[in-house]
């Protein structure tokens, strides 16, 4: 038997105990699964060109600064594509920008589902963060698909390393939309300010470069950046000619799940607000 805040537990107690913290948890998760559908549905299944969408904003940006760079120069830095290159290093980071943003539009649209009681307030946030990771993997899928039937080749070497930053950086996402929400409802005009203090993160992320060619210094400090490492980690999966030393899997996860932790916590503690504002 078991003694807490003067409490006595028995094991049967304990056991009840147990079998409600798994019956709330399978509620949850299939609350989670309901939004899912229904963000699958309205979205994807429910739109004419809704999956054509998602992938044609990667898709043209990947194009245009294909066609671009290949003008300055005659060979990409790896590889010998400039659309495969690029495309390695936007759809992760397209993955991260557009799961930091799905927050705040999940909170705006799915706000009178928060009146049942069933649903908690970062189940919708779980949900479109679900969705917009499985959807850009089916974005990287079909592009290798489609780069193979019309070039014969394109399929990564290792798919695992490939496709694990799509998941970490939708988590990533999910991460910085939650500070960011949890910020603005203090601070209004915090959504300017991010947007214009990530406008180098592409850039600082190595999307169209190669983070190993630049200088010591300068390597030093986007090593803290862990959208860089997400890059170098796709562009390792993808290429077998290119290594870099660069990744480091241990920071890259790490820092992901505690931003998330912070995320969750200060979402957690801004609610109320967070919920006011919207």
């Amino acid at each position: 038997m078991t003694v807490i805040d003067g409490e006595l537990l028995t094991p049967a107690t304990i056991t009840l105990e147990r079998k409600r913290a798994r019956s709330a948890f399978a509620v949850q998760c299939r609350v989670i699964g309901t939004l899912i559908l229904r963000d699958f549905r309205t979205r994807i299944v429910g739109h004419k060109f809704g999956f054509v969408m998602a992938i044609f904003e990667p898709m043209a940006f990947i194009f245009v600064i294909s066609v671009a760079m290949s003008f300055i120069t005659k060979q990409p830095r790896i590889g010998d594509s400039f659309i495969l290159f690029f495309a390695t290093g936007v759809i992760p980071f397209s993955a991260f920008r557009r799961g930091s943003r799905a927050v705040k539009q999940a909170q705006k649209k799915y706000k009178k589902c928060l009146y049942l009681p069933i649903v908690q307030p970062i189940d919708p946030l779980v949900a479109v963060m679900i969705v917009e990771m499985l959807l850009y993997m089916g974005v990287y899928f079909t592009f290798f698909m489609g780069h193979f039937i019309v070039f014969g080749d394109g399929f990564p070497h290792d798919w695992g390393l490939t496709f694990m930053p799509i998941v970490v950086n939708s988590l990533l996402g999910l991460a910085v939309g939650l500070i960011n929400a949890a910020i603005g409802c203090y601070f209004p005009p915090w959504d300017k300010f991010y947007s214009i203090l990530t406008m180098p993160l592409m850039l600082a992320s190595g999307v169209i470069h190669i983070v190993d060619e630049l200088p010591t210094p300068v390597t030093n400090v986007l090593y803290y950046n862990p959208l860089a490492h997400s890059i170098v980690a796709s562009r390792n999966g993808f290429f077998d000619t290119y290594e870099s030393s660069f990744f480091d899997p241990y920071y890259y996860i790490g820092s992901t799940i505690a931003l998330l932790f912070i995320g969750i916590v200060a979402e957690r503690y801004a609610r109320h607000r967070i919920l006011a504002s919207i």
